[in-house]
């Protein structure tokens, strides 16, 4: 009213409550500087849930000015102004104003609220020139500014140079990963974080340290212009003979065709090839880049990487295979083979903590026990001694008790520990609850009861006799039971080659229900069928070569019937040179209805997660080993063709 009675032109300045009277801007034409309250990048301390003093503005507020139809131009939070401006703008469409709206709130409307609107704010014939030039659409993700113009002429131009994130990060240790190897341009098919159009990836020091699109090249970096190309993590064969050449002689040729490949290895089988052999490279030019070198039934598998001049063993002992057969028989004879291999695990494991534990260490329960218990009918304290056993892998006890003042014999006792509460149950000569709690090193208290009595008791452990002390004995290493350490460990799995659906039920009992233990199931005939076992047990499924199958007259796609049900599924060449045909396996599947995505993870990302691997290979991802493999099309197209592959950030193959 103010204004108005003198004739003053009025502009509010912050208006954080300028949202709740928009009606009366509007009907007085009064413009506004508005708050917004949000600064990119800084730190907000402020909790809209609770109302302050002073109100605050907000992005919705800008919103609901820019519905109402009131003038405003949006300003910062703070002085000096930040450099963000356009984000604060954006900021504001994706809570609710309009692009158009948005974009004048940073440039028409600030130029007529101050009365320069013939001159800045837009582009027109006769308007100053003053022009910004951004890498993309303004409220776009990649919208920075290019190049800015003032007066026509150009007072600002980024250079690559001018982004210093990259170097920060090279030169934070002093030094750089060594040669960078760029790849730029392809269409980058991550598996695990989407699809890049027009992607760029760098790798150092073996690894991938960048994936994304607009980054600058660092200075010397090798370039491959993957322009046109398709671009995948490097494919793994999750069976492979390769390595283990067959005997072409008379002599190998009478003996069969499998001689050269050993039936059961007890030691890893990386220890028995050749790593310069040349067949790796031949395998590796088809986009295969590791292998899960197997033998044929059971023993101990390896993960090798086809590298440059050398393969190199990426895992030594990687997984445990065996073979289980349907039936009671079937299952007894894997139950067995697993409790020998607990056992070995668990004792090495007590003995491995044991040492770790000060010689003088005792579990808090194990010994000989002497007190006193009490009762409110007697006043004499009655002495009495127990001897007591702690298990430490289930927390039973087990024992006796007696009072040997007042003739009484030593009866049997039995009970639980449990952080700190210690419960035992005496039955004869009659039924005794004792529960103690421990109040110190070698201290118990607490309370008994029986059906006619209670009362307390205290009691404190003998010393341990010097001469007593048990012996720390080194269980006896077997060479081929070492496997089962890792496996009890959780830290490979077990793939369990499985051919028909009984036999698919007892692994998945005897590894699954009894054990808990990661399982992969192989060879299965009746794969396609298995998926209900196999999705509800938790189990992944290797297949290949002979996926497909002919029931009742129609074709039967395993891969698809698995992929389809949430079921993991890898494939394996099952064979030695046979691993470069692994990506034709796959497309195989394609043409027999298999999803493109299903087939890829099944090369990539599916077979690190069983392997347990994921942290090294099978995507495109920031600190994932360097194993691409550049295609000239789709790579489940079988007219594709390998154009380059790289192991460990360098190039092992490049078609001429």
């Amino acid at each position: 009213m103010f204004a108005q009675e003198i004739g003053a032109k009025l502009v509010l300045i912050d208006a954080e409550e300028a949202p709740r009277v928009a009606d009366l801007l509007v009907e007085k034409k009064i413009p506004v500087l508005f708050n917004a309250a949000y600064a990119p990048g800084r730190r907000d301390s402020g909790d809209a849930s609770r109302p302050g003093l002073e109100a605050t503005g907000s992005l919705e507020g800008a919103a609901a000015l820019a519905k109402a139809g009131v003038k405003f131009a949006l300003i910062p939070p703070e002085d000096p102004a930040p450099r963000d401006l356009l984000f604060l703008a954006a900021a504001a469409v994706r809570n609710g104003m309009s692009e158009k709206d948005a974009l004048a709130a940073v440039t028409l409307a600030p130029a007529e609220i101050l009365g320069v609107a013939d001159r800045v704010g837009s582009i027109a014939k006769g308007r100053d020139a003053d022009l910004v030039f951004l890498g993309a659409e303004p409220f776009s993700p990649g919208a920075a500014v290019r190049r800015v113009m003032i007066n026509g002429e150009f007072v600002f131009e980024r250079k690559d140079a001018d982004v210093q994130t990259y170097r920060a990060i090279r030169d934070s240790s002093g030094k750089g990963r060594g040669e960078v190897l760029a790849v730029k341009g392809g269409r980058v098919l991550t598996v695990t974080q989407g699809i890049l159009p027009d992607g760029l990836l760098f790798c150092e020091g073996g690894k991938i340290s960048y994936v994304g699109r607009g980054r600058p090249l660092p200075a010397g970096a090798k370039t491959i212009d993957a322009t046109g190309l398709t671009v995948v993590p490097g494919f793994i064969d999750f069976g492979s003979h390769l390595g283990f050449h067959l005997d072409r002689t008379d002599l190998g040729l009478r003996r069969g065709r499998s001689s050269a490949i050993p039936s059961t290895t007890s030691l890893p089988p990386s220890k028995f090839i050749q790593l310069d052999d040349p067949s790796f490279r031949a395998v590796a030019a088809s986009g295969v880049t590791s292998i899960l070198l197997a033998p044929e039934t059971s023993g101990v598998c390896s993960v090798i990487k086809l590298g440059v001049g050398k393969a190199v063993v990426a895992r030594e002992t990687a997984a445990l295979k065996f073979t289980v057969q349907g039936g009671t028989g079937g299952y007894q004879a894997l139950k067995d083979q697993l409790a020998a291999g607990r056992k070995y695990h668990d004792d090495w494991e007590a003995y491995e903590r044991q040492k770790r534990e000060p010689s003088s260490a005792r579990d808090p329960i194990t010994g000989t026990w002497k007190g006193t218990i009490e009762s409110p009918e007697s006043p004499a304290k009655v002495e009495f001694i127990a001897e007591l056993k702690l298990d430490a892998a289930t927390m039973k006890v087990t024992g006796t008790l007696q009072a040997p003042a007042s003739g009484g014999t030593a009866e049997p006792v039995e009970g639980t520990f449990d952080q700190g509460d210690l419960k035992l149950e005496q039955t004869r000569p009659a039924k005794v609850e004792f529960a103690l709690k421990v109040q110190g090193p070698d201290h118990l208290k607490g309370t008994w009861a029986s059906a006619a009595r209670k009362g307390t008791l205290d009691c404190r452990r003998e010393p341990l006799p010097v001469a007593s002390k048990p012996e720390l004995k080194e269980p006896k290493k077997d060479e081929a039971m070492e496997p089962f350490r890792k496996l009890f460990s959780k830290e490979i799995p077990a793939i369990v080659v499985a051919r028909d659906l009984p036999a698919i039920e007892n692994a998945a009992r005897a590894f699954r229900v009894d054990h808990a233990l990661e399982m992969i199931i192989a060879g299965a005939d009746d794969a396609a069928f298995a998926g209900d076992v196999a999705f509800t047990k938790g189990a992944s499924l290797s297949l290949g070569p002979e996926f497909l199958r002919e029931r009742r007259g129609a074709r039967i796609n395993s891969a698809e019937a698995l992929a389809s049900q949430g079921v993991t599924v890898a494939f394996a060449s099952g064979g030695a040179t046979a691993s470069a045909q692994l990506p034709l396996l796959a497309a195989y599947a394609v043409r027999n209805g298999l999803e493109p995505f299903d087939a890829l993870k099944s090369l990539t990302v599916n077979p690190s997660r069983m392997l347990k691997l994921d942290a090294r290979l099978g995507a495109i991802e920031r600190g994932r080993d360097a194993d691409l493999v550049l295609f000239t099309g789709d790579p489940f197209s079988p007219s594709s063709r390998v154009k380059v592959v790289i192991v460990d950030g360098k190039i092992v193959y490049e078609a001429p």
